[in-house]
């Protein structure tokens, strides 16, 4: 099944035009150059980083990651949660999932 250029498969969207795909692409050529070549730079700092003196700086170095990826994780919940309320037009009934009365 082929289409002409301009016609659309009945249902789905038109494509992106041929201009937007080439920026978008480029972006994303961009992105990952750039990536690839920071990723070696921070990893070859890790080690000098991570190297701990005794157990209880590693044992200190353990809870502090944890207690960043829990603060981390009830910022991104109360974010998620203030949208919803927002979103609901600040009634709390309707920003609940329930379906029902």
């Amino acid at each position: 099944m082929s289409f002409a250029r301009n016609e659309q498969p009945e249902g789905g969207p038109s494509p992106a035009p041929r201009g937007r795909r080439v920026a978008a692409t480029a972006w994303w050529t961009v992105g990952c150059l750039g990536a690839a070549l920071t990723i070696p730079v921070i990893a070859a700092e890790v080690p000098a980083l991570a190297a701990a003196a005794s157990l209880d700086q590693v044992i200190t170095n353990m809870r502090n990651v944890v207690v960043g990826l829990l603060v981390g994780l009830a910022t991104l919940f109360l974010t998620i949660g203030g949208f919803r309320l927002l979103i609901a037009g600040g009634m709390p009934a309707r920003s609940s999932r329930r379906s029902g009365p």
